[in-house]
């Protein structure tokens, strides 16, 4: 019996290619699955909807460009209400290979993992890619790391394969640049992730949408990834966030009491001693603010489990 699988393509004027992704992804040479494939069409101005409708794509179209983030939802919303049980996303713009697409469902078919992500770097900087782009990855994929524990080499790649249970899960992501908030949700709510080798490749006409210089295009990796952990995992960046002012207000009061034990006297060092308070101050607040935060964040995955839990009871209802 054949596993069903869905694929979804986000795209926001990919004419061009389009056809040929739809049209490979639904041709694959398997035994082992069965592909249908959903174009989210996220307000081209071009004629991406009727290409992929005329390769065999069932098509949602956005009236306005509102992100890859709106992308991910109107595919999950849509793939949730459907009987198949593994999803897919890969971009429409040719960077990545359908035929690969089996290599990451093995992991999902043997119960391996909840979520596997491409990976474009496990071998190093692939050949023509910009190295401002890998440059702003490796920092996110470090940053992730970091924080999580583990080690992730690409946390930036779109080319992704999820179980039912791991889409139902991921949700309320940022309007653009969703993808490390996803992977990040995904390991906050103890689902397993792998990531898997894949080719990639670089058309050197074709500029990022995301951001049209390196200054610019970090300051949005940075603010994505910051962003993600402040809500996930609050407590380890308030804590983190607490060090910029714990450690100079140490630094002050040190100043301030050695000047003390010199000359009995506060005059000449008050101001040492005055910022130090209030430096310690923030840093308290900051530790107040992020072990609330840890706790409302704690309430938050419990929600989003349960939630989970209600939309595979109602798949199975829909399945029955």
């Amino acid at each position: 019996m054949q596993v069903e699988v869905l694929v979804g393509i986000p795209c926001f004027n990919e004419s061009l290619t389009i056809a040929d992704i739809t049209k490979t992804t639904l041709s694959l040479p398997s035994n082992e699955y069965n592909f249908k494939v959903v174009v989210i069409d996220d307000g081209s101005s071009d004629d991406t909807a009727q290409k992929a409708i005329s390769s065999g794509a069932m098509v949602i179209s956005h009236k306005s460009n509102r992100g890859n983030g709106s992308a991910f939802e109107s595919f999950r919303e849509f793939a949730l209400k459907r009987p198949e049980d593994f999803f897919v996303l890969i971009d429409g713009d040719g960077q990545f290979s359908p035929l690969e697409i089996p290599h990451l469902l093995k992991y999902l078919v043997e119960g391996r993992a909840d979520l596997v992500t491409g990976s474009r770097f496990m071998s190093g900087r692939p050949p023509q890619q910009p190295l401002r782009n890998y440059v702003g990855n490796l920092f996110a994929s470090r940053v992730v790391s970091l924080v999580v524990k583990d080690t992730y080499t690409d946390v930036s790649c779109g080319f992704r394969a999820y179980s039912r249970k791991s889409l139902s899960l991921i949700r309320n992501l940022s309007s653009f640049n969703y993808v490390q908030h996803a992977l990040l949700q995904a390991i906050n709510l103890d689902l397993i992730v792998k990531e898997h080798p894949i080719t990639v490749r670089y058309f050197p006409y074709r500029k990022t949408r995301m951001a049209s210089s390196f200054i610019s295009q970090s300051l949005l990796i940075a603010r994505s990834v910051f962003g993600s952990i402040r809500e996930l995992y609050p407590y380890w960046f308030y804590s983190r966030l607490s060090l910029i002012s714990l450690v100079p207000s140490i630094i002050l009061g040190v100043f301030f009491a050695l000047h003390f034990f010199r000359t009995g006297q506060f005059s000449g060092f008050l101001f040492a001693g005055l910022t130090s308070a209030f430096l310690f101050l923030i840093s308290f607040l900051l530790i107040a603010v992020g072990l609330i935060s840890e706790s409302l964040s704690e309430m938050r995955r419990d929600q989003s489990r349960i939630i989970g839990k209600l939309d595979n009871l109602e798949n199975v209802k829909y399945k029955s």
